[in-house]
């Protein structure tokens, strides 16, 4: 359950980041210029964000954390696909950016706690899931962008989002352990 999250987190995640300055200028009307600051306003705001849930994990669960932070990146990707504005596309990728920063780490979190004893093995085959998702997910994008248009990517991030959730609820059923150590 675990590594599928990953898988469809991280491309989620790298679909995002491949298409926005496409999208921007493609579909916003945004010059080059905006368009191409917009990825680094994205992957500052993961950054940004990831720095923030830091300090959130502090005092929620992973799963909660990971649950709001799910919920967080539906909204924000369900309002960039329905953006007819720049300023409210680039408002919207920011704050899907913020979105996605506690995703990958909080999964990784949870692995670790649930297989204390075999992390450093599973470790490996998590991070081969999110390859994989990173790998494929943008290039369906781009097949998706080229057959319905790139708005058209953008609800499939979204779709992503809602499988992630999907999962999310398997893993809130699934009895992992605690801890291997317990």
């Amino acid at each position: 359950i675990l590594a599928a999250m990953l898988l469809v987190f991280v491309g989620m995640e790298q679909t995002v980041g491949a298409w926005s300055s496409a999208y921007l200028t493609r579909v916003q009307g945004a010059d080059i210029d905006t368009a191409a600051r917009s990825a680094s306003v994205y992957w500052a705001a993961v950054t940004c964000g990831r720095l923030l849930a830091s300090a959130i994990a502090l005092r929620l669960s992973s799963e909660r954390l990971l649950g709001g932070a799910a919920l967080i990146s539906l909204c924000a990707l369900v309002t960039l696909a329905l953006s007819q504005h720049v300023s409210q596309a680039l408002m919207a990728l920011s704050l899907t950016g913020l979105g996605f920063a506690a995703i990958y780490p909080t999964i990784m979190a949870i692995t670790a706690r649930a297989y204390a004893r075999r992390f450093a093995a599973i470790a490996g085959f998590m991070a081969a899931a999110g390859g994989m998702g990173g790998a494929a997910y943008p290039w369906i994008g781009g097949i998706v962008g080229q057959a319905w248009g790139l708005r058209a990517t953008f609800w499939m991030a979204a779709a992503l989002a809602v499988a992630l959730l999907g999962i999310y609820a398997l893993l809130s059923r699934a009895p992992l352990p605690l801890s291997e150590a317990a």
